[in-house]
């Protein structure tokens, strides 16, 4: 929701729900010359070293899957605010059937069938990523498939002869939206992380993330890659950077991440303790506690309704979120955070102020405002159900229990970027 922050206990004048019918007093102007430039770019990502011919669109780019797996250009302003998903840009040739199978769910796509040789190499794809991956490797080394265009057979060629570290020189090391980089960037996560190769999943699912967002791939569809990054999260601890911190006496997180912060370091107890694979709050004097030297940044897609948690290009946390109204929408560009709240009130318009746990109170559980407009932020809601609509009044809003961990592992001083 749109709301501002004043002095004292932190008075919020948040419009997020449907219901409110007050106008949004402040001026978006200021976001429209960003949204505009990111429009005429098309991003910033490119195509890495040793890339085939890929297709880059502007985020806000679409076309829409008619069932055959062909995918339509669209209009620039198409796919807008409350309409339909984007689509995607336009492929060719065998890449079309690969396209429109990848963008299936999981549970839709089945695991392919044998009546033809694309049938058949669908069929071995969907193994690999369905604990299958060391079969289908030596398969591949053996003979990579053709059916399903030139560029996924040099990917799966790659990682027939040279497993996960082959396929990941094979792949672009940017985002891009080209089917083949998509399907085989997921066959690159999922089998990394059987392998415990953290790192390498985690710069494949962020690959993966971006490079389907930008590509228009079906919400839904993205939102089944949320185990992938909690599974990234479990292992960042082994292989990032991090100091190594003695507990004393008298510690909590709380007082250890003060301190750090005290120091110049901004880091919040939750980001420890996941890093640390702690589930409780308990530490004991004498233990070693790594500390990540790695900040944490967060990434909203504004037509998707879906946020994300980084540490640099790895994803931690896929959530579902809610978006703004067509009449309120949610700004976009680059933000930090600023005035965090644990225990939001709720300042409506010309009305009584309704206090935290209040069931009327639409913030829900906890508030992350934006320093440039504070009016702004991420929170949660007083309706569940709601998640994953467009009709806040700006704000990002997410469940309450996701919206809990995002405030444990980000505070004061982070970095938000809203896409289209």
């Amino acid at each position: 929701g749109a709301g501002r922050i004043v002095s004292g206990a932190a008075r919020l004048d948040p419009r997020c729900p449907a219901r409110q019918n007050a106008v949004v007093s402040c001026s978006l102007s200021k976001f429209l010359l960003p949204c505009l430039l990111l429009a005429a770019c098309g991003g910033e990502e490119k195509s890495g070293a040793g890339a085939r011919t890929t297709v880059n669109i502007p985020l806000d780019l679409g076309g829409a899957d008619d069932g055959s797996g062909l995918a339509q250009a669209v209009p620039a302003n198409a796919g807008k605010q409350g309409g339909a998903e984007p689509a995607a840009a336009a492929v060719s040739g065998s890449a079309i059937a690969l396209d429109g199978w990848h963008r299936r769910s999981a549970a839709a796509r089945g695991a392919g069938g044998t009546a033809n040789a694309a049938e058949q190499a669908l069929a071995q794809v969907q193994q690999a990523l369905t604990g299958g991956a060391a079969a289908v490797q030596s398969a591949w080394a053996q003979q990579a498939p053709t059916a399903l265009g030139e560029e996924a057979a040099r990917l799966a060629g790659a990682f027939g002869r040279e497993g996960t570290a082959g396929l990941e020189r094979a792949l672009p090391a940017t985002p891009d939206t080209d089917p083949a980089h998509l399907v085989f960037n997921e066959v690159l996560a999922v089998r990394a992380l059987e392998l415990q190769e953290i790192e390498r999943a985690g710069a494949a699912l962020g690959r993966l993330l971006s490079g389907s967002a930008a590509a228009g791939y079906p919400r839904e569809r993205i939102l089944e890659w949320a185990p992938l990054a909690v599974s990234v999260a479990d292992g960042v601890g082994k292989v990032l950077a991090s100091s190594e911190y003695a507990v004393a006496s008298g510690d909590s997180y709380w007082k250890i991440c003060s301190d750090l912060r005290k120091k110049g370091q901004p880091i919040q107890h939750g980001w420890v303790k996941l890093f640390n694979r702690k589930r409780g709050d308990n530490i004991t004097a004498g233990e070693k506690l790594r500390i990540p030297t790695a900040p944490l940044r967060v990434e909203s897609w504004r037509q998707l309704r879906m946020t994300a948690v980084f540490v640099g290009g790895l994803p931690i946390r896929i959530y579902a979120t809610s978006s703004g109204k067509p009449d309120s929408p949610t700004p976009l560009g680059a933000f930090t955070l600023k005035i965090c709240e644990k225990e939001p009130i709720y300042y409506p318009p010309g009305g009584t102020p309704v206090p935290y746990k209040n069931p009327e109170n639409p913030l829900g559980e906890r508030w992350l405002g934006f320093a440039e407009d504070s009016q702004y932020g991420l929170h949660g809601t007083n309706s569940e159900s709601t998640i994953g609509s467009f009709e806040t009044g700006g704000c990002v809003r997410m469940h309450n229990a996701d919206v809990t961990e995002l405030f444990d592992l980000v505070g004061p001083g982070a970095k938000v970027r809203i896409n289209p």
